[in-house]
């Protein structure tokens, strides 16, 4: 892992961001979002498309607001402190993510502030909720990066009467070798060709 000595929020994080794959941009680059296609992310990297205009949604204004009190939930929790980082992978360093938090023992925490709704859903369908399954493809990617064996998905609503949910999650080799990365490195490769101008073109389709 490469530590990338940035703010997140801060025009250069963005930049950074643009130069590379997120882990957030997993899920929906192996089409596992309901909420976004490959496609769409595509036509937004290349400046086919505005991209979607998320930082006035509620429930992403409440996730910011409430990330500093999630954290330190967990911090006290566990007994650790959780350091917010930029990070990129020593193999594939367009691979790169932001963590929420990097624990003691070299773990990544995704932090979540789900609404009351999402919250229920999660806690009736645990692993097969939609949100622990977006989550779960973010978390392998930051795995990847940090080159750590397991972390955690912490969904918190930061409501008196609703505790936070918490699984450990172990990195999973398989998933992210032979679908993760060839994914992820294919986006880039058609992102990349569009912008510099290579054989690819705007209206082409990369493998989708």
């Amino acid at each position: 892992m490469k530590i990338i000595p940035l703010t997140q929020r801060t025009p250069e994080w963005h930049q950074w961001r643009s130069q590379g794959i997120t882990a957030s941009e997993s899920a929906v680059i192996l089409g596992h979002s309901p909420y976004k296609t490959n496609e769409q992310l595509f036509a937004e990297r290349t400046g086919q498309r505005e991209p979607e205009e998320i930082s006035r949604k509620p429930c992403v204004q409440r996730g910011i607001a409430f990330e500093d009190h999630v954290r330190r939930g967990f911090e006290q929790r566990h007994d650790t402190i959780l350091l917010p980082l930029c990070a990129e992978s020593t193999e594939q360093p367009v691979l790169r993510c932001s963590l929420d938090g990097l624990s003691d023992d070299g773990e990544p925490v995704e932090l979540k502030v789900p609404t009351p709704k999402t919250y229920q859903q999660l806690v009736a369908q645990r692993e097969q909720a939609i949100a622990y399954k977006l989550a779960w493809v973010q978390l392998q990617h930051q795995l990847y990066v940090t080159e750590a064996e397991q972390g955690w998905l912490v969904f918190d609503p930061w409501l008196a009467d609703l505790s936070p949910l918490e699984f450990l999650v172990e990195r999973n080799d398989r998933f992210i070798e032979t679908e993760l990365i060839p994914a992820a490195l294919r986006f880039w490769k058609a992102i990349d060709g569009v912008l510099n101008g290579s054989l690819l073109t705007p209206s082409t389709s990369f493998y989708f």
